[in-house]
């Protein structure tokens, strides 16, 4: 009869190394459903308070939003390169690069966008892949698809593992 591969060898601390890999499963599924519960309470400040209450579009509070989390002279320069910007193009003149008066601005389907980045997830795509624009809405929905793919995809590991165990 052939011994368990389940089994570690002899002198192997087995019982305090499953005990830390089970602690360690714990506190990750802890962090995981914080981190989702939070990237929630964003979205839903954005959509009641940013977009509802104050009629703002997101992405135009996101760009506020990251100029206010830029510091000392990343926030002068990023200033200089919009000032540089508007006179290159000349403020109040037709953007025709942007051309957005032909155009009428398709909305994204924020739910799409969640099931491409969970599908890039299941698929083991790094996050760096995310194509969206950051301090997006399309990009924060992308992110978290992703990682319930990642999730997804770490849950079918183990369960092959612990079938192929056993």
């Amino acid at each position: 009869m052939s011994a368990d591969p389940r089994t570690p060898p002899a002198g192997h601390n087995s019982k305090e190394r499953q005990a830390i890999i089970v602690k360690c499963v714990q506190e990750i599924v802890a962090l995981e459903s914080k981190r989702d519960q939070i990237s929630e309470q964003i979205r839903d400040i954005k959509q009641t308070r940013i977009k509802g209450e104050l009629n703002m579009k997101i992405g135009d509070f996101n760009a506020a939003l990251r100029l206010y989390r830029l510091e000392g002279d990343d926030r002068e320069a990023f200033m200089e390169t919009l000032r540089e910007t508007f006179l290159a193009l000349g403020l109040g003149e037709q953007l025709d690069f942007l051309a957005t008066h032909d155009v009428a601005a398709k909305p994204l389907d924020l739910k799409a966008v969640y099931a491409t980045g969970k599908k890039a997830g299941l698929a083991g795509k790094d996050l760096e892949s995310n194509p969206h624009d950051d301090d997006t809405e399309a990009h924060e929905n992308w992110a978290a698809g992703w990682r319930k793919g990642q999730d997804e995809m770490a849950t079918q590991q183990f369960n092959s593992d612990a079938v192929a165990a056993s």
